[in-house]
């Protein structure tokens, strides 16, 4: 017997991405989905890969890490115990749950005719339901007469579950080649495509970070002797401190301070921490709390300050108005999903993440924006701090 699955899950959770643009709500061990829906997270959809149907955790997870570069992504899912997506099914696949496409060649059912929603009788028959459930749910609307809506038929509308089966088996099945049609394109080639494609986008941006030296070199400006410096709060009851924040920047997960201080016991004065850039560069930064030693080449480092919120963090800075320092170095906010943002957040120029409070296997993805938006405002702004903190051979 088939392995039953859910396409009606399956397509609640894709209206639920394209219409709220974030992961779905969880309450317990089921997500709240468009309309009201609850379906388990373990529930098995008809997205196939690697022989295997992917239930709709799974599908959240690759949703909410498709900015990750693939081998990180594999490393997340194996981190996080979800299945994951083959690598050539993966543009294909998040492509249908963005939208951005109406069907998926992944996907083990028939697609909705003329952009409509299958019937819940075609979503039965294939899953490998029984036959009379799938007479049933597709005999025609209350009213119509059986003869005409029989003539207004069309080929293939209407299949038997043996039919669906042999089509299945047909679409798994691997033919021969002649050498004429060895020759003929398929819709995997485009797929291969699309994965070159986004290498080359992730080649770029390792390159146009690794590259900022000429930038540094035009604008005239000094490369820094030591590493660029990002300031965290020092109260203890920021998300981000000098308990968790090395394994937050530099492994992406995200410990409480509170758990992180019975591991660590003495806060540390300073962390050094690293950042792959691409296939061999490593970029390297220095994390503190405070800023009262600073002199004038401490200054010409920062990069970066995380702020909790109170204007009391900024005391002791060179720079006396916040405007003024959120232009000098990148401003960054991190809060939980059940606080709400402080009014004055909303108007300082930082960039705001937002972590789940009872959820951690989105964290990767926010540390992956977060530097994301660190290169992409250094190498605007401040290409020397780039240079500065390009670790050659290994080490620095």
């Amino acid at each position: 017997m088939a392995e039953e699955t859910s396409l009606a899950a399956l397509q609640a959770l894709r209206a639920w991405l394209i219409a709220e643009k974030r992961a779905p709500e969880e309450a317990g061990e089921d997500y709240v989905l468009a309309g009201g829906a609850r379906f388990p997270k373990t529930t098995r959809t008809p997205v196939s890969s690697s022989n295997n149907f992917l239930p709709l955790n799974a599908l959240v997870h690759a949703w909410s890490t498709a900015d990750l570069p693939v081998g990180q992504y594999i490393r997340d899912a194996r981190t996080n115990n979800v299945a994951r997506l083959a690598h050539l099914d993966r543009p294909d696949v998040l492509g249908y749950l963005k939208g951005e496409k109406d069907w998926s060649s992944r996907i083990s059912a028939e697609p909705p005719q003329s952009g409509q929603a299958p019937a819940s009788g075609e979503v039965a028959a294939a899953q490998g339901a029984k036959a009379a459930d799938n007479k049933a749910a597709s005999a025609p609307r209350a009213g119509a007469d059986a003869e005409d809506a029989g003539k207004k038929r069309k080929k293939g509308d209407t299949l038997s579950p043996e039919e669906l089966l042999l089509r299945k088996i047909k679409k798994r099945e691997g033919s021969q080649r002649d050498r004429d049609s060895v020759l003929q394109s398929s819709q995997r080639f485009m797929d291969a495509l699309m994965i070159e494609r986004e290498m080359k986008r992730s080649r770029n941006r390792a390159q146009a970070t690794l590259s900022a030296t000429s930038q540094a070199f035009a604008s005239g400006k000094a490369v820094p002797k030591g590493i660029p410096i990002i300031v965290v709060p020092a109260a203890p009851t920021a998300p981000i401190n000098m308990f968790n924040a090395k394994m937050f920047l530099e492994q992406g997960k995200y410990v409480h301070p509170d758990k992180a201080r019975k591991v660590v016991r003495v806060k540390p004065q300073a962390e050094v921490i690293e950042r792959r850039v691409g296939d061999s560069g490593v970029l390297r930064f220095k994390v503190v709390d405070s800023v009262r030693k600073f002199q004038d080449q401490h200054w010409d480092r920062v990069a970066a300050v995380f702020t909790q919120g109170p204007t009391w963090q900024f005391k002791d800075w060179r720079w006396k108005d916040t405007a003024t320092i959120f232009d000098n170095c990148r401003g960054v906010h991190v809060y939980f999903d059940d606080q709400k943002l402080e009014p004055h957040i909303r108007d300082w120029n930082v960039v705001k993440f937002t972590l789940k409070k009872q959820s951690r296997h989105q964290d990767a993805v926010e540390v992956h924006k977060i530097w994301m938006e660190l290169e992409r405002f250094l190498n605007t702004k401040k290409p020397e701090l780039v240079v500065a903190a390009r670790v050659k051979s290994g080490l620095k």
